[in-house]
């Protein structure tokens, strides 16, 4: 639990600065079109980097690497790595050119006007923004190796310069108000978009220095015995690639039907996306890479009971903690809207039309969550089908629940939808889990939920009647001040009712925290 929260406090670090750019980018861009064909085309290689990055790719690899080290030496999975890199930036390299020369292309034929403007400008950005896939899936995959090497910290802050090179520039186009000069629109996103380019550079040198820290830089000198290495790797990376590419054909589709809804619509969605991606990172993804290196040792010493044993504590801990990280993006969204994004280009208009994707996304924030804990008990053993065709099942509800809710609730639909989909994700993976023999405390678990549910209800409809009873003013600072007040006494509030029903998660986190 301790390099959790150290993993977890390199991530609040970047995660922070990144609330920075999603205000900077709110006070620059807006919320309406300009926003949405930003955020469209910044989605693509972030898309490549979920498929091919941090995403399958990682989570097969860590397993040969650990199977490599503990049967042939660390030598050996040097040469192994020798091998995997230089292909997968081959590969990374095709698909780049393919996209960019694809949306030059497209450019070419958007028909003039102002109803095409976002089309245009997404065509325009993606050429310059795509070659960070490169960086970030390298990224990305050497970072799994280096969590193997229970390096944790190093690469988490790593994350960190692509939201200093971002938070820069959209300064500097707060500073000058290049928004305000429509001549001067594409010259400023270009601008931004090479800033990303440069961090992503930065990123993969300080990740290059932590493979050379761990032990495990690549050895181009011994690759030769190890091409095989490949074979292995498309076997157990070609399920969770498949489903990867399906959920990112999701969230394609689930954007593309948003920009088609309105201009505020991919705008909604990403702006309250980075609202819950702060739990989810903070807790989910670091107790998932923490976790995911645990139960790959024990996996590959064949202690089935240990590595149960890790998932279901990292389970109850998960559930206690994000709760109530949940009801209060569902009770307190709209002060964090006003906090966050309302001002500059962004106005009240656009933060209305961001309210019910908040309510629906919070309501998820456990299921997303839950996910980056089962999905490793899989990966660890090896099984790679089964979290794909389970993953299948659960984007093609989602499509088809976004179709369905899109026109009564526009993007909230889509939001809903997403959320409906996790929940089914989740259940069918708890389903394989039992079937496959891994025991699934689903007393304790169920305990922790329902008394974690209870608790921040509680707390949270208190503090909401208390918050309107009292606080009637606007303004940043007042509704700053408001929410951190709130945040507080419902967090305290939250703790207190726990304990007292006799939760003992707390208890249990500080314990390892002082070890």
């Amino acid at each position: 639990m301790g390099k959790v929260f150290g993993v977890s406090g390199a991530i609040i670090a970047s995660r922070v600065l990144g609330l920075l750019r999603v205000r900077l980018e709110a006070e620059v861009l807006g919320g309406g079109a300009i926003a949405s064909a930003w955020h469209l085309a910044f989605a693509l290689p972030n898309l490549l980097r979920r498929l091919l990055g941090e995403g399958a790719l990682g989570n097969a690899l860590m397993p040969i690497v650990a199977e490599i080290d503990e049967k042939e030496g660390p030598q050996a999975a040097r040469g192994a790595l020798a091998v995997v890199f230089p292909c997968l930036g081959a590969l990374l390299g095709a698909i780049v050119l393919l996209v960019a020369g694809a949306a030059l292309i497209a450019g070419r034929f958007i028909p003039a006007g102002e109803d095409f403007f976002r089309w245009r400008l997404v065509c325009h950005l993606v050429p310059i923004l795509m070659p960070y896939g490169i960086f970030i899936c390298l990224i990305g995959v050497a970072t799994a190796v280096v969590n193997y090497a229970r390096i944790f910290i190093f690469p988490a802050f790593c994350s960190l310069s692509m939201n200093i090179f971002l938070v820069g520039g959209l300064l500097w186009g707060w500073y000058t108000e290049a928004n305000a000069f429509p001549e001067k629109l594409e010259e400023f996103l270009s601008l931004l978009s090479c800033l990303f380019l440069i961090s992503g550079i930065v990123q993969l040198a300080l990740t290059l220095l932590a493979l050379k820290f761990s032990g495990f830089m690549p050895d181009f000198r011994n690759w030769r015995p190890h091409k095989d290495v490949l074979g292995k790797l498309w076997r157990l990376a070609a399920p969770g690639i498949v489903g990867a590419g399906a959920v990112q054909i999701s969230f394609l589709v689930d954007r593309t039907l948003a920009l088609w809804v309105n201009d505020q619509g991919v705008a909604a969605l990403t702006y309250v996306d980075r609202l819950i991606d702060l739990p989810i990172a903070v807790f989910g993804v670091a107790m998932g890479q923490v976790l995911m290196a645990r139960m790959t040792r024990s996996a590959a010493e064949g202690d089935a009971e240990g590595m149960a044993e890790e998932m279901n504590y990292g389970l109850r801990q998960l559930l206690f903690l994000c709760i109530p990280l949940a009801a209060g993006v569902i009770f307190f969204h709209e002060l964090m809207l006003k906090v966050i994004c309302l001002g500059g280009s962004y106005s009240m208009k656009d933060l209305d039309a961001a309210r019910s994707a908040a309510v629906f996304y919070g309501c998820g924030v456990p299921c997303f969550c839950a996910l980056k804990i089962i999905q490793p008990a899989f990966f660890a053993r090896k099984d790679m089908k089964t979290p794909l065709y389970c993953s299948l099942t659960a984007i093609g509800v989602n499509i088809v629940v976004s179709i369905a809710l899109i026109r009564p609730l526009a993007q909230g639909g889509i939001a809903l939808a997403t959320v409906i989909s996790s929940l089914i994700n989740n259940a069918l993976l708890f389903r394989f889990l039992m079937k496959a023999g891994v025991r699934v405390e689903f007393s304790r678990i169920g305990a922790t939920l329902l008394r974690s549910v209870g608790a921040a209800l509680g707390a949270g409809f208190g503090v909401k009647w208390l918050v309107g009873a009292v606080y009637h003013g606007s303004g940043r600072l007042a509704d700053f001040c408001a929410l951190a007040v709130a945040g507080s006494v419902f967090m305290a509030v939250y703790l207190l009712v726990s304990h007292l029903t006799g939760g003992r998660e707390a208890a249990n986190m500080l314990g390892r925290f002082r070890k």
